[in-house]
């Protein structure tokens, strides 16, 4: 079901087209006819206007500081330090270093990929949310998928992050989660790049 700025944003941009309609007709619609005639381009015009700003128009300068969302998009790098301790040794494992975080975002839709040397994990649901003092979160639950070389002791699981959406993207993302498997970790991106990327290999391939 559309949301409501789909359906206010829909509704605004039919009525506009209406408007110009009767501003080159010279004169308001006269008749059933004349109200309807216009309603189909007015509708594919709103449709158009839609897809420009979902994927482009929203992260332009000007209407970005009308909208106040932040742009996470493009390819996160940094480490991820898990809770996890080996039950042979009681300590906990090292800080993974080299990890991407890939985000695809429009205005209406954002979704998350993982990728380390050992697993890649996908967002199987994603939203943006702003706290009451309008800082944003991005909230996401994953699948994550190990490699086959490291499933003796790393199974296919799920989990829930909670990570900081800011509007400088200068400060870098940071945050947690935590899995199905009972266990919690940090996570801590500070260097982004435009690119989107779709495996660890090419992520590596961004760094100098």
């Amino acid at each position: 079901m559309p949301s409501k700025s789909v359906l206010y944003v829909t509704a605004a941009l039919v009525l506009a087209a209406l408007l110009i309609n009767s501003v080159i007709r010279g004169h308001s619609p006269e008749g059933a006819t004349e109200w309807l005639a216009p309603i189909g381009p007015a509708v594919s015009l709103a449709v158009v206007g839609l897809v420009i700003f979902d994927r482009w128009a929203w992260r332009q300068p000007g209407l970005r500081r009308l909208v106040g969302r932040p742009i996470l998009r493009g390819t996160w790098f940094g480490e991820v330090a898990s809770t996890w301790e080996d039950p042979e040794t009681g300590k906990r494992i090292d800080p993974d270093p080299s990890v991407f975080l890939v985000i695809r975002q429009n205005f209406w839709s954002i979704s998350a990929r993982l990728l380390t040397n050992e697993s890649r994990s996908k967002s199987i649901f994603a939203a943006l949310r702003a706290d009451e003092d309008g800082v944003c979160r991005l909230l996401y639950v994953y699948e994550n998928h190990p490699n086959d070389d490291v499933k003796h002791r790393s199974q296919t699981h799920y989990g829930t992050a909670i990570l900081s959406a800011p509007q400088n993207r200068q400060n870098g993302v940071v945050g947690g989660y935590f899995t199905g498997r009972k266990t919690t970790g940090d996570m801590r991106f500070q260097r982004h790049f435009p690119e989107l990327v779709e495996s660890y290999e090419a992520g590596v391939k961004l760094l100098p």
